[in-house]
C-alpha cells in the first residue's frame, strides 16, 4: 500500500514530467538546439538532462534501483564540471530529439512508479 506523501510526490513529480513534455512536443525542430547564449543549455540539452538526472538521482539514490539510460547517454547532457562533454547547437552530438524525449518519458514514468510504491 502506498504512502499518502509518497502519493503526492508522485503526482507532483508526474504533472512536472507531462508539462515538460507537452512544452518540449510543442518545439519547432529549429527550436531545439538554440542556446540563449553561447555555451549555455538548449531545449534539447535541458530536456536530455532532466532524462540523466532522474536517472542518476532518482532511480539509484532515492528509490534504491538500478539506472535505464544507455550506457553513455548522461555524458552529453552533464554539466562540464563534472565530466559532461560542452554544450554546443550541434545537432549531430546529441542523439536524436525523439530518442531524447523518449528516454525522458520512460525514466520518468519509472521514477514516478518507484515513488507511488513507496511505503
Amino acid at each position: 500500500m502506498s504512502d499518502a506523501r509518497a502519493e503526492v510526490y508522485a503526482e507532483e513529480l508526474q504533472a512536472c514530467i507531462e508539462t515538460t513534455v507537452k512544452m518540449a512536443e510543442g518545439l519547432s525542430v529549429e527550436q531545439r538546439f538554440v542556446q540563449a547564449k553561447s555555451g549555455g543549455a538548449h531545449p534539447a540539452w535541458l530536456l536530455g538532462h532532466l532524462a540523466n538526472t532522474l536517472d542518476t538521482v532518482v532511480l539509484p539514490w532515492a528509490l534504491n534501483g538500478g539506472r535505464m539510460l544507455p550506457k553513455g547517454f548522461g555524458r552529453r547532457f552533464a554539466p562540464q564540471f563534472v565530466g559532461g562533454d560542452p554544450i554546443t547547437e550541434n545537432q549531430d552530438d546529441y542523439p536524436a530529439w525523439d530518442d531524447i524525449l523518449s528516454e525522458y518519458k520512460k525514466v520518468g514514468s519509472a521514477c514516478v512508479d518507484g515513488i507511488r510504491g513507496l511505503t
